[in-house]
């Protein structure tokens, strides 16, 4: 087996002919990762949107059978040319180059743990990405060297705050809108992450108070010790204004102490998005 390994899929044999003239120059085995249904020309119609490839690109769980099963295998990025499928999620080169880190990331962490890319922690592939200053998803709240940058990725990476997309002009923004107030419909991301939450009801806006004691209730579950004062101590590293507790809180500060105080970010998850036992 060489060092280098060319794998390419060619619904058509254009990708075909590339793959093998690049696989001859650089002396690398080549491998086609061909599906286990081949895709006929009507099936690739894309302006067909009853057609195969419609029907995939439109439905996020599609995952097309791979004929040759093989472990250790990392799709790092597009490289010759792909499907419209995948292009319309990886055209862009901010992704393209993110792509490139997880990949990198995710081959270092699995040999360093001598264990398959499949048993690798996800949470670990996507602190590197941080780490090397990228985005684990791409909001535009605050900028890469704010303090407030990680706390951000890691509440939305978590999913208990939804990030919202915006359509503006010919660019898809992404926000986690940390300035705007956090209304009590907007927990089900944090109810279901934390469902000893569930009991806390309400509606309109939520309170500094309510806040706390979700988070409290929470924390004496984990067996952490924690009253408002540690409450109010992570409100104050980040902010000058004394906390109210009758006060609405802003989706960013809700954030921040959920992240500093339970600490979500650090619960394991594998490569199926299921959660680990803690080691």
């Amino acid at each position: 087996m060489k060092k280098v390994l060319v794998a390419y899929f060619s619904a058509r044999g254009v990708t075909a002919k590339t793959a093998r003239l690049i696989a001859l120059a650089a002396d690398a085995d080549l491998f086609e990762i061909r599906p286990v249904t081949p895709y006929t020309d009507k099936d690739l119609d894309w302006t067909d949107k009853k057609s195969r490839s419609s029907l995939e690109m439109n439905d996020p769980s599609a995952r097309p059978e791979i004929a040759e099963k093989l472990d250790n295998f990392i799709v790092a990025e597009k490289s010759v040319s792909v499907s419209n499928i995948v292009n319309g999620t990886t055209r862009l080169q901010p992704v393209v180059m993110q792509i490139g880190t997880a990949a990198g990331a995710l081959a270092a962490l699995a040999t360093g743990q001598r264990v398959p890319v499949s048993r690798v922690d996800v949470r670990e592939v996507q602190r590197a990405v941080l780490d090397a200053g990228g985005y684990i998803v791409p909001l535009l709240d605050v900028e890469k060297n704010s303090p407030l940058f990680k706390p951000y990725q890691r509440i939305a990476s978590t999913g208990i705050l939804r990030a919202e997309g915006r359509n503006v002009g010919w660019s898809n923004q992404t926000w986690l809108r940390a300035d705007t107030l956090l209304y009590h419909h907007e927990l089900d991301g944090f109810k279901e992450f934390y469902p000893e939450t569930g009991k806390f009801k309400g509606r309109g806006e939520v309170t500094v108070a309510q806040a706390s004691e979700m988070i409290l209730a929470v924390a004496a579950t984990q067996g952490l010790p924690y009253t408002y004062i540690n409450i109010e101590n992570a409100w104050r590293e980040v902010s000058h204004d004394e906390m109210k507790l009758e006060s609405a809180i802003t989706r960013g500060m809700f954030a921040i102490l959920v992240d500093s105080l339970l600490h979500p970010f650090d619960r394991r998850v594998d490569i199926n998005g299921e959660f680990l036992k803690n080691k």
